[in-house]
């Protein structure tokens, strides 16, 4: 029986370093019917080089393997460029930094192909370190039943935003994102693939691990990215979860959102000991009952 193609997209900027391990996980599957899309978004060191390195273990494969590269534009403008060249019924994302388990792709196609009334589903994910050492799980496994989580995406509750987690149907894809184009943003990819997908759509739950996260060492530290950094990152979230939001037409979420992000600015700012700016933001937007539950949440916080 012929299995269904699937399309597996992959965006690397500076991966040298990394893509040979992502790409060793693909020649790994477990499922023989893969066309892998890599796009180097202008990166600066040998990724170009590493991703030819790899074209005649694929060919040997019988994987389907195409370079792409463009300018240093983001996740989101390279996931763009490849868009139109899929041809699987089915797509998923993956980090180029992460791992994707032997069984990854053939275990979502199996539960899709047994809930053909789904178009989405996600899996359990593992995070491990540089020398692949395990952290702790993420995992759903005490709610199986399909659900949807359109509004747990928007507001981070217990679901990730790792994309190789998730596999869609290419059909409800090309229904819901029209023209293949997702909404261009340099802060990330994920919210304008998932969203839309979801709004209307309940995802299906792999209680298995698929896919293997890694976290780099000081990636998340004081230390290495300073406090203007992650709220300029932050800004540049809010912003895109604003718009994606308007363009599907669900402007009731933009004040939840709002307050969303404004916790997270005092959080950031009691993270990295600015107490005065934290005071302002609660002063500004909390009454009294909310900045005594919010002080005692940030300070906790802080004391870890």
């Amino acid at each position: 029986m012929n299995t269904p193609l699937v399309s597996v997209i992959s965006p690397c900027y500076n991966g040298e370093k990394y893509i040979g391990r992502f790409l060793e996980s693909i020649l790994y599957q477990d499922y023989d019917n893969i066309e892998l899309i890599v796009v180097d978004d202008g990166s600066t060191d040998n990724t170009l080089n590493e991703m030819y390195s790899y074209e005649p273990f694929f060919i040997k494969k019988g994987y389907k393997y195409t370079i792409l590269s463009q300018r240093n534009q983001g996740q989101a403008s390279a996931i763009n460029l490849a868009l139109p060249l899929v041809t699987g019924e089915y797509i998923t994302w993956p980090d180029s930094d992460d791992i994707l388990t032997k069984c990854s792709i053939s275990s979502k196609v199996k539960y899709l192909t047994e809930h053909d009334t789904l178009n989405i589903v996600r899996s359990d994910v593992e995070y491990i370190n540089e020398n692949s050492s395990h952290l702790y799980y993420i995992s759903d496994k005490y709610n199986l039943r399909a659900k949807n989580i359109f509004e747990d995406l928007i507001f981070e509750n217990e679901v990730y935003l790792c994309p190789g987690g998730y596999m869609i149907r290419t059909s409800c894809f090309d229904k819901v994102i029209r023209n293949r184009r997702i909404i261009n943003s340099k802060v990330g990819q994920n919210w304008q693939i998932l969203l839309p997908i979801c709004r209307d759509n309940d995802c299906g739950y792999l209680d298995k691990v698929t896919y293997r996260y890694v976290v780099r060492e000081g990636s998340h530290s004081r230390s290495s990215v300073s406090y203007f950094q992650k709220r300029v990152k932050f800004e540049g979230h809010q912003s895109l979860l604003l718009e994606i939001i308007r363009a599907l037409g669900a402007v009731n979420y933009a004040d939840a959102i709002q307050q969303k992000y404004v916790k997270k600015f005092i959080y950031l700012a009691v993270d990295y000991g600015n107490f005065r700016e934290a005071f302002t933001i609660l002063r500004n937007n909390f009454s009294f009952y909310n900045v005594m539950y919010i002080v005692k949440a940030a300070l906790n916080r802080y004391r870890k």
